[in-house]
């Protein structure tokens, strides 16, 4: 017997907050048994808090607007709504694009090299883990509504009419 309610929900395996941090913890590592940089320069420490500062609030606008909708931030949720409405009117992911911005103003404010390599690791890691599976589950949940929001609206960034 199938149980509905586990059916109607995204196989996604493991959430995209625990790789970024399981990537930043391996950049950390790498960078403590082979440091590439002694110093954050101030340049390197303004960009990298600047995109840290974009990214939380850009995760904290695609919170509010969840919330507003009434919907599931969680990915391993089933969700009720198809937002498509502040951000995700450029983005279909967002909340994985902040991560993306969060983990690389880490990176840069700390001059971490294998951090900047980590976060090619991470976007492939979602993309796989993630994004795959959210996007089979949408489609199979909102149909032609997603279809047709696939294809003006890009993956990262860019809105197509």
């Amino acid at each position: 017997m199938v149980d509905i309610e586990r059916a109607d929900r995204p196989n996604v395996p493991v959430p995209a907050p625990i790789i970024m941090g399981l990537c930043l913890l391996v950049a950390v590592l790498l960078e403590w048994m082979l440091p590439v940089f002694d110093d954050s320069p101030l340049y390197a420490l303004i960009l990298g808090w600047s995109l840290q500062v974009l990214g939380a609030l850009i995760l904290l606008w695609c919170f509010l607007i969840f919330i507003r909708k009434r919907t599931t931030i969680m990915p391993a949720n089933p969700v009720n709504y198809l937002v498509d409405s502040g951000p995700y009117k450029y983005s279909r992911n967002p909340m994985y694009l902040s991560l993306l911005l969060i983990h690389l103003g880490i990176s840069v404010s700390t001059s971490n090299l294998w951090g900047l390599f980590m976060t090619v690791v991470f976007l492939v890691l979602i993309r796989i883990y993630v994004i795959n599976p959210e996007e089979k589950y949408l489609t199979k949940h909102f149909g032609e509504s997603y279809r047709d929001y696939s294809q003006r609206v890009s993956r990262w960034i860019g809105y197509r009419k």
